[in-house]
């Protein structure tokens, strides 16, 4: 009588006892590339599971402030939740711009916007609201002038890129927004306290198809996420140039916008 096999030997025995067709081609099967099409499909997707999620967590963090959190050590814990929600649905609205960028499907609805009331509005709401903003945007007077681009498109780029240099810049140094109309062109300027970014991130920050990658770039310039490229992708979806140049010490972001006639 031979020895019992251990469980061991019957393990290994078993995929040959149970050899057959496999659903799906095999495990020597690579996978299918995705269009771009496709990528923008799973790409919202995404965004749609996320964003249920973050809804889940601003409805809890509503109801625990309802009950009148205890003390104020509860109260920083509930707003630095809030907080953190919002900045992963900037995240995510910039992901999926992104991806509609590289598949070809970020279509700016041009419209006319008289920037001079434009401008002024937006800083308005930018110091109205929780942040780091009030008191600390220079606009300079912009000069009372028409042009056509994407309201909406426009005021996000221009609205995250503020923000995300008053989170970066030198503490607690304004950020400048000024607008020229140059032949052909609507021109705005974002200039921050510094300090400079590297040349690595100059190269790279607002090219929607140059990712921050980690072993490139500082930490401090890793942490800016997304912000840069998205502002390229608008900005070279209305076929606009971007740049990004250091004086005096100080970032200088130029988005560049052409203009009919």
């Amino acid at each position: 009588m031979g020895h019992p096999r251990t469980g061991t030997e019957r393990r290994r025995k078993a995929p040959a006892e149970n050899d057959g067709p496999f659903e799906g081609g095999g495990a020597g099967q690579r996978a299918a590339g995705l269009s771009t099409a496709g990528l923008d499909r799973l790409c919202r997707h995404v965004a749609h599971d996320l964003r249920n999620g973050l809804a889940v967590l601003r409805t809890n963090v509503d109801y625990l402030e309802g009950l009148a959190p205890r003390d104020e050590a509860e109260r920083a814990a509930l707003g630095d939740l809030r907080e953190v929600a919002d900045r992963m649905e900037h995240g995510i609205d910039h992901l999926v711009y992104l991806v509609r960028y590289l598949s070809g499907t970020l279509t700016p609805s041009l419209q006319p916007i008289s920037m001079d009331t434009w401008l002024r509005a937006l800083v308005r709401r930018l110091e109205e609201a929780p942040g780091p903003a009030a008191g600390r945007i220079r606009l300079e007077a912009p000069e009372p002038a028409r042009i056509w681009a994407d309201p909406a498109l426009l005021e996000r780029a221009l609205r995250d890129l503020v923000l995300t240099r008053l989170a970066h810049t030198a503490a607690p140094g304004p950020v400048e927004l000024r607008f020229h109309r140059p032949p052909g062109w609507a021109e705005l300027t974002v200039i921050d306290s510094g300090p400079p970014l590297s040349p690595a991130a100059r190269a790279s920050f607002l090219d929607p198809r140059a990712p921050l990658g980690e072993g490139r770039l500082p930490a401090r310039e890793v942490e800016q996420g997304l912000v840069g490229p998205f502002c390229g992708a608008v900005v070279a979806a209305h076929g606009g140039q971007t740049r990004l140049e250091v004086v005096d010490g100080r970032n200088r972001f130029t988005l560049r916008l052409p203009q009919p006639g």
